[in-house]
């Protein structure tokens, strides 16, 4: 018995007879069951006045617990559309059901938020977080978030999925240059040396270490969490920072962050054959060890995608390779949130899946591992 389907439509123009039409897709894919719950994404085109569009999927579902938000880009297994009005939702039936997030400190909660509605302290209040940040492509258009069959003027809704269990699967992507060292100085925002070197003759020597030459604009610094060495530059073990300015008179680097001495990094750059692969392993090991979810959720960031693989989203051709069964809804953000050794981070350039699996695997999937793939 299917707990999930979903369905995507696109047009000419942004008009509620997508929703509609998106939502019903799915409801043909429930095979006559009733929908709990409806997670509907709409294209940019639909921000200024999504309220129409939210109703006649409600009425399409016969279901009030409709939440979701716009993305500069929607997909479901399908296919991914980016350059068109577009509807795309996901159809639950019990017993999985999405409501209001309890915000218990171990639970996973769905967190879609418009830029101007994210705060530290909302970021690192309890629950393990995961989600989209809404917008469009240039990051400066309307942004429209809704829970219940509504708009939230606050711009963000935190959700909990029930009546089974949400796994995480985080892919950042990074392929590291360097082993991890410990930073020796900083000032304000910029790294003066780390490993006993200066910090852009470190750097340097990284990069000569590579068989290939590396994109300057692919840099990064990897910040390591406090994990265990051997995971340090796991894709949960670190966060990356951006590379804003060598300086050449100093032989510093300016950093987005600054961080303290002692701290623990490394290089590490974005290579699209690697980022694949990378997600490739992560997704068989997953299966290998769990089996094939009733639905996945994708958050991908606009600057990955297609956008990153030069016109194909070889993270969607990964994802229907390794769950080709498997009912997929997904956006691409402006920045994606997830939990990663220390707590909750807004990151970008990465995917994270939320893969869910009934009631009826609670009891097998309880015994091989916890709640969360971290």
């Amino acid at each position: 018995m299917k707990r999930a389907a979903t369905g995507l439509a696109s047009g000419r123009m942004a008009s509620p007879e997508l929703a509609q039409r998106a939502v019903e897709q799915a409801l043909a894919g429930l095979q006559g069951q009733a929908a709990s719950a409806v997670l509907l994404f709409l294209s940019p085109d639909f921000a200024s006045n999504p309220q129409p569009s939210l109703l006649a999927a409600s009425k399409a579902a016969a279901c009030t617990q409709l939440a979701g938000c716009t993305a500069t880009g929607i997909l479901t297994e399908q296919e991914w559309i980016q350059d068109a009005p577009a509807a795309a939702a996901l159809a639950l039936t019990a017993p999985l059901n999405i409501g209001a997030a309890q915000q218990a400190r171990q639970e996973a909660i769905l967190c879609l938020a418009a830029p101007n509605a994210i705060n530290t302290n909302w970021l690192h209040a309890n629950g393990q977080r995961f989600g989209g940040v809404a917008g469009d492509a240039t990051g400066q258009g309307a942004y429209k978030i809704w829970a219940n069959g509504r708009v939230q003027s606050a711009g963000l809704t935190q959700l909990q999925i029930s009546g089974g269990i949400t796994r995480l699967l985080i892919s950042q992507g990074l392929q590291a240059l360097s082993a991890p060292v410990r930073i020796n100085e900083m000032r304000g925002l910029e790294l003066l040396s780390l490993g006993g070197l200066p910090a852009l003759e470190h750097l340097a020597l990284a990069q000569a270490e590579q068989p290939n030459a590396v994109d300057e604009q692919a840099l990064r610094l990897a910040v390591s969490l406090a994990v265990e060495a051997k995971d340090s530059q796991s894709d949960q073990g670190y966060y990356p920072l951006t590379l804003l300015r060598k300086n050449w008179r100093s032989g510093s680097i300016s950093l987005t962050q600054t961080l303290e001495a002692g701290q623990q990094v490394f290089w590490a750059a974005r290579n699209p054959e690697f980022t694949a692969s990378s997600l490739r392993q992560q997704l068989q090991g997953y299966v290998d060890r769990h089996g094939q979810p009733d639905c996945v959720m994708m958050f991908s960031c606009a600057g990955r995608g297609p956008q990153f693989y030069g016109g194909e989203d070889r993270d969607w051709q990964a994802i229907r390779a390794a769950l080709p069964q498997t009912p997929l809804l997904g956006m691409y953000g402006n920045g994606q949130f997830a939990p990663l050794a220390e707590g909750n981070h807004l990151l970008d350039g990465t995917v994270v899946l939320a893969l869910c699996h009934g009631a009826d695997h609670v009891e097998s999937l309880a015994r091989t591992s916890p709640p969360f793939l971290l």
